[in-house]
């Protein structure tokens, strides 16, 4: 029987924290920790510990169009239908860098479509901290509910607390504000005190981190203003890599547009985590008359899809992934994709008639 461990990243949310993905004859079947990793030292959240469950839940493994099973080729065909519609293409920002630039190139080299979105809200890199300037820091403000989100890097906030660094929270009230030694509790805009701000600018070392939401521009100048670092923290595991690469946040503006768009393509998340976000959209999606989900993983999202194409999930094909505070690393290939399958390179060089190839 096969067994060994295959170190990579979580591919949930953007801390990069180091995983062990335990192979067996089955696949994926556990995860371990990590120890060696600087980001974590072994700790998991509880997303993480799950990555082999998540893998396999609801695997899709047939092409699906109009509710019934149908074969790659008519599949494929179905998605080509897009080209020249002016259809709107989305991709997940878990995926690692090199597929996000393939989606990219088949989404303008084939389909004639020039901008790749992505369903987040962080229009723009203004990050000026990395993960260890938390635990060095002696005054923090944390915006929202960035330690829920985030529960390593939340993990460090704590820690730099628990030597003696002061936690300042402003946002609605959520997890976040119970960990704080003070909190400035609103809706809506942010609004810092400004006895925060003078703590901020009293303090050797101060951070502000913020999730890549819809508060971060004001957090961000925020932490100009008080001369603090600034900490962009995304949501998802490749979010930076997504927004360096060109991708256009745009989930804050999907779902204010009245009108949805006739033809959508959507590159969906690697393992499915995203359940409360696509049903926040499904019924503005399921208006799209031709929407086509390229997945690993059924949701509520393939649910409403006119044309469902399966692809490899996370750990059946490698590439990089950019944490929240720049590093780089390695996603390898731990296992082969299930008979049949196609990784996310291999579909769109399909798709491309070979084209476009993996970088």
């Amino acid at each position: 029987m096969r067994f060994n461990y295959v170190s990579s990243i979580c591919p949930f949310c953007g801390t990069g924290c180091g995983m062990n993905l335990i192979v067996t004859d089955d696949g994926i079947s556990g995860i371990a920790p990590y120890h060696r990793s600087p980001v974590n030292r072994g700790k998991l959240c509880t997303r993480g510990l799950h990555t082999a469950s998540e893998l396999k839940n609801f695997r899709i493994v047939k092409p699906v169009i109009g509710g019934a099973e149908a074969d790659l080729e008519a599949a494929c065909a179905k998605l080509l239908e897009l080209k020249g519609k002016g259809a709107e293409v989305y991709v997940s920002t878990r995926y690692p860098t090199e597929a996000i630039k393939a989606v990219q190139r088949l989404a303008k080299e084939v389909l004639g479509v020039e901008t790749v979105k992505t369903f987040t809200d962080a229009a723009d890199l203004q990050s000026t901290a990395v993960l260890a300037d938390l635990e060095k820091a002696d005054v923090i403000l944390v915006v929202d509910n960035a330690m829920r989100i985030l529960p390593v890097t939340g993990s460090k906030v704590l820690r730099a607390q628990d030597k003696g660094a002061k936690v300042l929270y402003a946002g609605p009230e959520n997890y976040s504000a119970v960990q704080a030694d003070e909190t400035a509790i609103t809706e809506g805009e942010l609004a810092v005190p400004e006895n925060f701000k003078a703590a901020l600018k009293a303090a050797a070392n101060a951070v502000v981190i913020c999730p890549a939401g819809s508060q971060y521009a004001a957090a961000a100048a925020v932490a100009e203003e008080t001369g603090a670092k600034f900490g962009l923290l995304f949501e998802t595991a490749n979010g930076r890599a997504a927004v360096e690469a060109g991708c256009v946040p745009s989930l804050s503006a999907f779902k204010a547009e009245e009108a949805v768009p006739a033809n959508m393509l959507i590159f969906a998340e690697s393992p499915e985590y995203q359940t409360e976000l696509y049903l926040d959209l499904v019924e503005k999606l399921g208006k799209v008359e031709n929407l086509v989900v390229v997945a690993s993983n059924a949701s509520v999202l393939t649910d409403i899809a006119g044309t469902v194409i399966p692809v490899a999930a996370f750990g059946e094909y490698a590439g990089t992934v950019t944490s929240w505070d720049g590093q780089v690393q390695e996603t390898p290939a731990a296992v082969a994709a299930p008979e049949g399958i196609l990784t996310p390179y291999e579909l769109i060089e399909k798709l491309s008639d070979g084209a476009i190839k993996e970088a």
